[in-house]
């Protein structure tokens, strides 16, 4: 070597944040099957798809058919200038080779792994049931997961008190002798812990980031389907590194095959933060039939550095012949897809696939309604109207809005898999929309995370009888009131749409009190012509009225 060389070398040496070690890819799975879905998560940051896992995410459980062929997060940020991403999709060639970017177990201050050849010592998820623990109270003997569960890698815990335990080492795990327990989400609950410092990141080329990242996963068994066949994590981001990252971005990204992987279509509902997976046609060719469902990812919240709740910033879908300026590869284009913008740098515009369109950029594919053939939804790409899309394998990815992460800050970011099957394929859509909102209440009223046997639902809905929708004045050039008249608290939707079908109002809500709610609509806004008031509550058939505008 030539000495100008060497220098160059121990110049550059001490410049690395987080000097990647050598580990193996991590080979362990966790299986949480306690409710009405059945989902295998790997240790390398995948959900249902790794070492040796495709497609294991069944629901209903028994019938061992799968919504998810794969899916995996994804996390970036810009350190001192310099975009850095752990992530990969299929691994760069399968879930059994080396391209998985994130390794087993926790890092030290600076970013540093406890042994840089060797995160085998933390190669395992642990998963612990109601059951588990009741069984233990009635013999005395426990599972290894639960005997072992690590409240020094930060598993939620308490003493025979009920008040959390702080881990005083790492190495540290109940003592259920003295009464410690557990804490446990839902029915059954999985933890792990990853960090991205394990090895080289051999997909995206990127250096680490230094975080590390504690996943908490759950399932709930319940009466109530919404509850009973989704699943839940929660993603605990600790920026471990001595350097802030300015602006971390967490990503989810989805091969979605609902049953038959060929005739898929995709959206997004921004307002609600929910990226989802519908069929194209109906019957489902994959198995699930005359009804084909839709299964959602929704961003329930979290605790940002700032205190607000996480929020999507854009959401990408390669479709078809898309693949090649869509999947990103190299760390540069994986932020691009974070940002919402195509791999080469082109913008997403709003129309046809996004792709060069002439439409409005935008960073978010198809976010219209779908049950509406709302513009721009697969269901109709232009404006006034262009073909549906061509059904075919979709794949997509969400990312929250950036947000800083100083050195030695955490954050959290909770999602919620949710599946829905409803009378027909746009049926099941609608009711993904609203039965989602029940499971944001959940999440906002705390319930949710609540530990417990099995969860509480509330008081089940009766079959509603008779509902009535009044309005008036008809005709009108002002002030339109719309009156809904329920005998029983109910799930509804009223909709104003005009004579082509195309939505002028919407208003959702996941309960509606019995007796009379009114709402008011400017009519002198709207063109004049005939109009149709449409009120859809769950189980029965729509209560329409017409309207005529004049002016």
């Amino acid at each position: 070597m030539r000495p100008w060389r060497l220098l160059v070398l121990l110049i550059a040496t001490p410049c690395l944040a987080q000097t990647p070690g050598n580990c193996a890819v991590g080979q362990a799975t966790g299986t949480l099957d306690a409710s009405g879905v059945e989902v295998t998560y790997p240790v390398t940051g995948g959900i249902a798809y790794g070492p040796g896992i495709s497609a294991d995410y069944f629901v209903p459980k028994d019938s061992r058919l799968s919504p998810l062929y794969a899916a995996s997060i994804w996390i970036g940020g810009t350190v001192e200038g310099e975009f850095r991403v752990a992530g990969a999709t299929y691994g760069q060639g399968g879930p059994d080779n080396d391209h998985f970017e994130f390794w087993p177990g926790p890092l030290d201050d600076g970013a540093t792994l406890p042994d840089p050849d060797d995160c085998s010592a933390w190669d395992r998820i642990w998963v612990v049931s109601v059951d588990d623990i009741e069984a233990y109270e009635r013999t005395g003997v426990a599972t290894d997961d639960l005997r072992d569960w690590p409240v020094g890698l930060g598993a939620g815990a308490v003493d025979a008190s009920g008040q959390p335990l702080t881990a005083t080492n790492r190495d540290q795990s109940l003592d259920l002798g003295s009464g410690e327990r557990p804490v446990i989400f839902g029915t059954q609950t999985a933890f792990w812990v990853l960090n991205d410092v394990g090895n080289q990141h051999r997909t995206t080329e990127s250096l680490p980031l230094g975080i590390e990242v504690a996943v908490t996963a759950f399932v709930v068994s319940s009466a109530v389907p919404i509850f009973d066949q989704s699943s839940f994590v929660r993603y605990r981001i600790t920026n471990r590194s001595d350097k802030p990252i300015e602006d971390l971005m967490f990503a989810l990204w989805a091969d979605p095959d609902l049953g038959n992987a060929g005739d898929d279509y995709v959206g997004v509902d921004t307002t609600r933060s929910l990226s989802y997976v519908y069929n194209a046609d109906e019957p489902d060719d994959g198995n699930y039939g005359l009804r084909p469902p839709a299964f959602g990812v929704r961003v329930m919240g979290g605790v940002s550095i700032e205190g607000e709740r996480y929020r999507l910033g854009s959401f990408m879908t390669a479709t078809g012949g898309d693949y090649g300026r869509a999947d990103p590869q190299l760390a540069a284009q994986y932020e691009r897809a974070m940002r919402g913008v195509w791999s080469d740098g082109t913008p997403i515009t709003a129309m046809g696939n996004g792709y060069n369109q002439g439409g409005e950029i935008t960073t978010f594919t198809f976010p219209g309604d779908p049950t509406f053939s709302e513009f721009w939804s697969e269901e109709r790409t232009g404006r006034p109207h262009l073909p549906r899309s061509w059904p075919s394998d979709r794949r997509f990815w969400s990312t929250t809005a950036p947000a800083p992460l100083p050195s030695g800050a955490s954050t959290e970011v909770d999602l919620g898999f949710l599946f829905a099957q409803g009378d027909s394929r746009l049926g099941s859509v609608y009711d993904l929309f609203l039965q989602s909102d029940l499971v944001q209440d959940a999440y906002d009223d705390g319930s949710l995370f609540q530990t417990r046997a099995r969860y509480v639902p509330p008081p089940p809905t009766r079959p509603i009888l008779a509902s009535d929708l009044v309005v008036g004045p008809n005709p009108t050039s002002r002030t339109l009131t719309l009156r809904v008249r329920l005998p029983l608290d109910a799930p509804a939707r009223l909709t104003l749409v005009d004579a082509l079908g195309r939505r002028v109002e919407a208003i959702d809500r996941v309960v509606w009190p019995a007796g009379e709610t009114a709402f008011q609509i400017d009519a002198s806004r709207l063109a004049p012509g005939h109009y149709l008031a449409r009120l859809d509550i769950r189980g029965q058939p729509s209560v329409t009225r017409q309207i005529t505008i004049i002016h």
